[in-house]
């Protein structure tokens, strides 16, 4: 019976969990007409952009540059050339994304937006192409930070490279500047308190990207929320010093292979493997926690975030769903009763409100957000049917209960799964 939940329930919580959100306008630029050739062709392409149509966006974007001269046109179509570029590895868009930004900074030399473009573009984390520079990554990144204190956007690249650099001191300062500006809305510090209140102590905790990840510092750092849980952040481990640093950090196991892994293959850790798979360095460390988790010998609960993709330990592992978190399992789990606790007085108003905050100019993030208040109503209702199926009718209606009022004050009131939840509950009670 608790595989056919998971089948009538998986497919619509795909959706619930992540779902597109309504575009916002194109951002007003000084000096450029809303209706006009070059106005028409930024706002067609800032719809390319947050749609994650890149390529569309990089050429309405030079239309508009080449039509209005205007320094905030082109610092948009330096990102959006960065991305592209970065992502195709082609080194001639990253040299006319350093133009447009320079272009942008002989007009405006505090231009924020034009120093980050410049920063992501000499990131050798993004494209080792050969003019990479730690050194221009750095400088940049300080300067955009000079010139607007409040962009958030700046803020995260600087977390990623203290993160990465392992400077705990600017890693702080930028999950403090972070909240101060308010750049992760309140439904998804939500989502990240409900998880990190309900982890087992000392957990190792797997996150999968910025969503997860630095939520979850910010709370540790702002709030002092669960300081002694290890947010680990699994891509960030395909760098050598990264899983280095974490391993030592949290006095985690650091298995042989990351040695082999990077004296035999590229700088990232990174090979096929003869069944044409990739296997990184990041499979390497997470394999090797994994083995130490089940011989007993971690030392600490390894868990992962909700929103962790399932295949970095689904193939690893079966999984058991404990709710607010997964753990790795010998057999596939459901855990009714740790949910029943973890649902309980769960303050819908907290998950309501916009998923992206409006200075976040990332188009992943803008395109498919997560979703805090449909996980947890997702959750929570799973958890009413599996205790109508473990003949729990009680408790069941109890929970349920708390997950109606929740999509109620959430702003999820007419999500179909709490019908198909009741349908559920109500066939598990009666034998049907």
């Amino acid at each position: 019976m608790r595989a056919l939940l998971l089948a009538a329930l998986l497919a619509p919580a795909a959706v619930a969990q992540v779902m597109p959100m309504e575009r916002d306008p194109a951002p007003a630029v000084d000096g450029l007409t809303p209706g006009s050739p070059a106005g028409r062709a930024f706002a067609e392409g800032w719809d390319a952009f947050v749609s994650l149509q890149l390529a569309d966006a990089v050429d309405l974007w030079r239309e508009a540059a080449d039509l209005s001269d205007e320094p905030a046109v082109r610092a948009w179509l330096a990102e959006a050339l960065r991305r592209v570029g970065q992502q195709a590895q082609e080194e001639a868009l990253v040299h006319e994304t350093i133009g447009e930004a320079r272009r942008v900074l002989a007009a405006d030399a505090c231009h924020a937006q034009a120093h980050l473009a410049l920063a992501d573009a000499y990131n050798g984390q993004f494209f080792a192409w050969p003019g990479a520079s730690a050194d221009s990554t750095a400088l940049h990144l300080q300067r955009a930070a000079s010139c607007d204190p409040d962009d958030g956007n700046v803020w995260m690249a600087i977390w990623t490279e203290s993160a990465r650099l392992g400077d705990a001191d600017t890693e702080a300062e930028a999950l403090r500047r972070l909240h101060e500006i308010g750049f992760w809305t309140p439904p998804v510090l939500a989502l990240a308190r409900w998880a990190l209140r309900n982890l087992p102590p000392d957990a190792v905790l797997l996150t999968n990207g910025d969503g997860d990840t630095v939520p979850s510092r910010l709370l540790q750092e702002v709030e002092g929320l669960r300081p002694d849980v290890a947010v680990v952040n699994v891509p960030m481990l395909d760098l050598p010093e990264v899983a280095h640093r974490t391993a030592e950090a949290n006095g985690l196991p650091l298995p042989d292979s990351v040695e082999t892994h990077v004296a035999r293959h590229d700088p990232r850790g990174s090979t096929a493997t003869p069944d044409g798979r990739i296997y990184s360095l990041r499979d390497a460390v997470v394999d090797g926690w994994l083995a130490a988790h089940f011989d007993g010998t971690l030392g600490r609960p390894l868990v992962a975030a909700i929103t962790l993709d399932p295949e970095v330990l689904g193939t690893k592992t079966e999984i058991a769903d404990h709710v607010a978190y997964l753990a790795p399992s010998e057999t596939f789990g459901f855990d009714a009763q740790l949910g029943r606790a973890a649902v309980a007085d769960l303050d819908g108003t907290a998950f309501a409100g916009p998923l992206v905050s409006k200075g976040d100019r990332s188009p992943v993030r803008r395109m498919m957000p997560f979703d805090p208040a449909g996980i947890v109503l997702f959750q929570a209702l799973q958890t009413a049917v599996a205790l109508a199926q473990e003949g729990d009718s009680e408790g069941a209606e109890t929970v349920y209960a708390q997950a109606v009022a929740f999509s109620v004050t959430s702003g999820r009131a007419d999500d179909p799964l709490v019908g198909v939840a009741r349908e559920w509950i109500d066939d598990a009670v009666t034998g049907r």
